[in-house]
């Protein structure tokens, strides 16, 4: 449980960061958003490979890994950059600001109400 709210914490404080960027350097922001995505999707990828590189990321980031991004999926941090990175190209600033909310806050919120009371699936 505790790996599980670093994560969404650290998901928290990514939107919070992004909203903040988005009214402060609203010229800037779609470009920052742009290039974190791709240094973290090359970083994503990169880490699949043997070497420091892997050993390294692994050590650092497992215990907040899923299964999955063990596995070699994407990470969420590498999914979300790449969300914030494309929704300003499409919509109006309110709405990026709305649709990061969503996803840095309700999100989290439900993914740890998931694992606090699971719904039992029959």
């Amino acid at each position: 449980m505790a790996s599980l709210l670093i994560r969404k914490t650290t998901h928290f404080l990514f939107g919070i960061i992004a909203i903040i960027l988005i009214y402060r350097l609203p010229q800037l922001s779609t470009y920052l958003f742009a290039l974190a995505a791709i240094l973290f999707l090359i970083f994503d990828l990169w880490r699949r490979k043997e070497g420091k590189w892997k050993n390294l990321f692994y050590h650092l980031f497992n215990k907040i890994l899923k299964p999955s991004e063990r596995g070699g999926q994407l990470s969420g941090a590498t999914t979300f950059l790449m969300t914030v990175a494309a929704i300003p190209f499409f919509f109006t600033r309110d709405v990026v600001v709305v649709s990061i909310l969503v996803l840095s806050v309700s999100d989290p919120l439900a993914s740890i109400a998931g694992q606090w009371q699971p719904i039992k699936k029959r």
